[in-house]
């Protein structure tokens, strides 16, 4: 497997202030529900209300991800 996208230090902030984001977005939330209770694709995955490096940190962008087409 390459190298990995995201130092762990930068992983260790992400996580961080992600843990920050979703207390704030909670709070949001207890103010303003969501407009479905559950976004998917039209494959029916679960789409999660925000996507972060946290997401790919165990990926290797040229082996699992790659470039369209």
């Amino acid at each position: 497997m390459g190298k990995k996208m995201f130092s762990e230090s930068a992983l260790e902030r992400m996580e961080k202030e992600y843990k920050e984001w979703l207390e704030v977005y909670k709070k949001a939330l207890q103010r303003i529900p969501e407009r479905l209770e559950r976004f998917s694709t039209v494959s029916d995955m679960e789409v999660k209300a925000l996507y972060t490096p946290l997401d790919l940190k165990d990926k290797d962008y040229f082996e699992e991800i790659g470039f369209p087409g």
